[in-house]
């Protein structure tokens, strides 16, 4: 069975999870889902970084010590991506000791290859992003990334990782391997950076004392994104260079644009540095940002909370809004108004629709099963190549995270099977007593909502599991695989049992 790793940035845990962390670890679960139909042993991997100075003044502020705090809000993370359906198979953390020790030993061994030395650093330092910058990267003298907080000057005796010695290598694998870095956009981004140099980079704080202690130097810590980045090895299982475990290297990092430096340029020169296989994609999403255009941040205090959203219009229903309205690499504009249309729309008026009107149908003309005569016919021909489109536009699509035009095109399947539906007429077919055309009609119906389902599942896997219980189907549509898809799958001698509404019309209150 094929092994297919997939990891989501892991989130600092100073405050609660907003929508932005919501979206991308529904989109890596989704391409998870997806793949274990594809019958890939894929593994998905989230986590909370808990070494910062940030987790340590948010611990102080609550009067407490950071391990209890870290503690507590890693089980809040955990809790959340539950409640939003992510099938995460490991929740790793920052301050575990398996962690620790893993960091403890890539940390000695790239200082006894002289890949790190002690020296002096002095330089911008954004705390919300915990990252040095230099100043080119400043906008108006503040962080592009947090315009409303302060950069400081820092100057310290450090470790720096000799990062400037990899430039050309790291140059010529992202100009090999066009897929390393996804979307285009950014591949372009970090190639423009690293054709103007690299600089060596501190790797170490001597100012904090929660986190890792440098093995050649205890009086000072691992730096933060340094040990954060270094979780994706240690949630893989992997415990020394040369003991790399079942899932390295790792088929996604899945990530936000902020961040795409520490993934796409120190994290493989690291790895380099150790020896390491690279990972194989780095996939980067945008930004969500509130219904007036701010992006969603803790630091600045504009959240949108994604268990409210859950608990008022369902998880699933959440989760098909984020992955169908946004296009996965696009900054996207949060709406209330568009996810009630959107739902009322594709789901409630659609695919519930026609799932409702069918099932009546086979139930009140066919309650023994179907039969299917014949399907020559060039509205059947119609539907029947709309789906075979359908399934290969959706496998396309899903295998290069365009998660969007994926479903897109399982909505224009349930659009022409609804108008499949009024061009057939099948009540006047029955009036008629063509019944030979009528379970075929019917037939073609019930095997167009089952390519729907199969293709829906890893979004809205309860829904669909509902809908398949209905059209009289035992497992599950999670397990059917979507690559070996087509047309005519649906058994004839399946038992139809029409059901209350799966997806029953949003009502504003």
């Amino acid at each position: 069975m094929t092994k297919f790793y997939v990891t989501t940035a892991i989130d600092y845990v100073n405050g609660e999870p907003h929508l932005g962390h919501a979206y991308e670890k529904i989109g890596a679960d989704v391409l998870t889902r997806y793949m274990r139909q594809r019958k890939a042993d894929a593994f998905l991997l989230v986590g909370t970084d808990e070494h910062s100075l940030n987790v340590a003044r948010s611990a102080a502020a609550r009067g407490q010590d950071p391990r209890l705090y870290c503690d507590e809000m890693a089980a809040v993370f955990a809790a959340a991506y539950q409640k939003l359906g992510i099938s995460y198979n490991r929740l790793v953390r920052t301050s575990e000791p398996k962690h620790k020790v893993l960091v403890e030993k890539l940390i000695a061994r790239m200082h006894q290859e002289g890949h790190v030395y002690q020296g002096e650093y002095s330089g911008w330092y954004c705390e919300s992003c915990e990252a040095f910058m230099d100043e080119d990267q400043l906008v108006d003298g503040k962080c592009p990334t947090h315009p409303t907080r302060e950069v400081k000057w820092l100057k310290e005796n450090n470790y720096f990782f000799a990062l400037s010695n990899f430039g050309q290598r790291l140059l010529e694998h992202i100009e090999s391997n066009p897929q390393f870095i996804q979307p285009e956009t950014r591949r372009n981004e970090v190639l423009m950076r690293l054709k103007e140099g690299l600089r060596d980079i501190s790797i170490s704080r001597s100012s904090l004392d929660w986190g890792i202690p440098l093995p050649m130097d205890p009086a000072q810590v691992v730096y933060v994104w340094v040990d954060a980045l270094m979780s994706y090895l240690t949630g893989a299982g992997v415990t020394d260079v040369d003991q790399l475990g079942e899932w390295w290297p790792a088929d996604y990092h899945i990530i936000g644009k902020d961040i795409l430096w520490f993934h796409c340029v120190i994290w493989p020169a690291v790895l380099m540095a150790l020896c390491i296989p690279l990972p194989k994609a780095v996939s980067v999403h945008g930004f969500m940002r509130s219904p007036t255009g701010e992006r969603l941040s803790k630091s600045s205090g504009i959240i949108i909370d994604p268990l409210v959203l859950s608990e008022k219009y369902g998880h699933e229903i959440l989760r098909y809004y984020l992955i169908k309205n946004i296009h996965w690499g696009r900054d996207c504009n949060f709406s209330t108004d568009e996810l009630e249309l959107l739902y009322n729309n594709d789901l409630a008026n659609d695919y519930g629709n026609l799932l409702s009107r069918t099932t009546a149908m086979v139930e009140k003309y066919f309650p023994r099963g179907l039969h299917v005569d014949d399907s020559s016919d060039v509205l059947d021909q119609e539907l029947i190549g709309t789906a075979n489109a359908a399934i290969d536009t959706f496998n396309k699509a899903f295998s290069t995270l365009d998660f969007s035009a994926g479903i897109a095109a399982v909505v224009e399947l349930v659009s022409k099977a609804n108008k499949y539906v009024d061009l057939t007429a099948p009540w006047i077919l029955a009036r008629e007593e063509k019944l030979d055309r009528l379970s075929t009609v019917l037939y073609r119906l019930l095997d167009s909502l089952h390519t729907a389902t199969v293709l829906l599942a890893p979004v809205m896997p309860d829904h669909c599991q509902k809908v398949w219980q209905q059209l009289g189907l035992s497992g599950s549509p999670s397990d059917v695989d979507p690559s070996c898809l087509a047309p005519g799958s649906y058994p004839l001698k399946a038992t139809v049992s029409r059901g209350e509404a799966v997806f029953p019309r949003w009502e504003r209150k």
